[in-house]
């Protein structure tokens, strides 16, 4: 999370949080009242806090009046760099079956299934004022954050080390990938409205 006087930037995992924390940092040097989590402080994980997380774990933060800022990621590539992602924790669980994959639902590294569409109602609620897309990062950051472009650099940082094949119509067939959107249909709503449309394949 990233906490200004008038935003808080919420870090939705996959979706390119850590560098575009890495950019803001520059950006954002010389403005004292703008706080970054320690994103390298493993004995205390918070900064994939929601807002009411934060407010439970911290009752000082108070979000009110403040834009919600978060980014946001095309459903199906969310789905394939989560799934590879999480196989590569130990103790490496494999990527679930293909009903998995077609509905959204995925292992977390300690085994448990969770679901995509249960991430977004974590981070879209209450209501995200700005969606960042992580195929549009240097864009929408300058649009969100009131940046010239030249102020922002932006680096690939933390991709998944897996090797995989990103294609789409490897993955689902035109149906499959129907399903995937028909079962979370919080996300695709959002995407829908973020993007403009929803993916498809031929």
């Amino acid at each position: 999370m990233i906490i200004g006087p008038d935003f808080v930037w919420i870090h939705f995992p996959k979706c390119g949080g850590v560098s575009v924390q890495s950019a803001l940092k520059k950006a954002l040097k010389d403005r004292a009242d703008v706080k970054f989590d320690d994103i390298t402080d493993y004995q205390r994980i918070i900064w994939h806090q929601n807002v009411p997380q934060r407010a439970a774990y911290d009752p000082s933060f108070d979000p009110s009046g403040k834009r919600i800022i978060c980014c946001i990621r095309r459903l199906p590539y969310w789905m394939l760099s989560r799934v590879h992602f999480e196989a590569e924790q130990p103790p490496g669980f494999y990527t679930g079956t293909r009903e998995m994959l077609v509905s959204g639902n995925f292992y977390e590294r300690n085994g448990r299934i969770n679901k995509a569409d249960t991430y977004m109602r974590m981070y879209a609620r209450p209501k995200v004022d700005y969606w960042v897309r992580t195929e549009n990062l240097a864009q929408d950051l300058v649009t969100a954050f009131s940046l010239l472009p030249n102020e922002l650099v932006l680096e690939k940082e933390n991709a998944t080390g897996a090797s995989y094949i990103k294609s789409l119509d490897f993955w689902f067939t035109p149906r499959e990938l129907a399903m995937l959107y028909e079962a979370n249909p919080l996300w695709a709503e959002i995407e829908a409205r973020v993007y403009g449309d929803l993916l498809s394949v031929k």
